[in-house]
């Protein structure tokens, strides 16, 4: 297991610690809490749990992405990459339309990690060229991501190309 996953399962055993210790203290407030005052503290704890059961689906779901990634994905360490990268796109591409079809939307969170975590399975010059192409302090965009990879593939296809036309 890579670090990525490492931290990610951590995070996941956290979420199911608070999710724990929320039962517990539901348990505690019902004793303490008076008979009118517990429908607005069952709706609060509805949405805690809500929200917890949202962000352990959405660790579960990147360490799938990850995992998918990892085992599909092969990226020389050349920078002539352009097989991988393709494959790469296809990749995530396929794995964010099985998502929506489960009705499991991504969101800023999910593409930061996402972009993370690709990153690291770059080339070398693909990475440099991505992070120069980065032009302000903020967090990137993950559409402006995927279009660096498709512009990049097709750069490395045409490259690739005229280096064959030369042999």
């Amino acid at each position: 297991m890579c670090a990525e996953q490492l931290l990610l399962q951590s995070k996941l055993d956290k979420v199911s610690e608070m999710y724990s210790s929320m039962e517990a203290l539901k348990i505690e407030y019902y004793e303490v809490v008076e008979d009118e005052q517990l429908p607005n503290l069952e709706l609060i704890l509805e949405e805690m749990e809500d929200d917890l059961e949202e962000i352990k689906v959405g660790i579960q779901t990147l360490l799938l992405k990850h995992d998918d990634i990892s085992k599909n994905v092969s990226i020389c360490n050349t920078a002539l990459s352009n097989n991988g990268l393709r494959n790469l796109i296809d990749v995530i591409n396929k794995n964010l339309r099985g998502l929506k079809l489960m009705d499991l939307e991504t969101n800023e969170l999910t593409h930061q990690f996402l972009i993370n975590i690709i990153i690291r399975k770059l080339d070398i010059e693909s990475r440099k060229l991505y992070e120069m192409s980065l032009t302000s302090t903020e967090l990137p965009k993950w559409e402006m991501f995927l279009e660096f990879l498709q512009n990049r593939t097709q750069i490395l296809e045409h490259l690739h190309g005229e280096f064959r036309d030369l042999h």
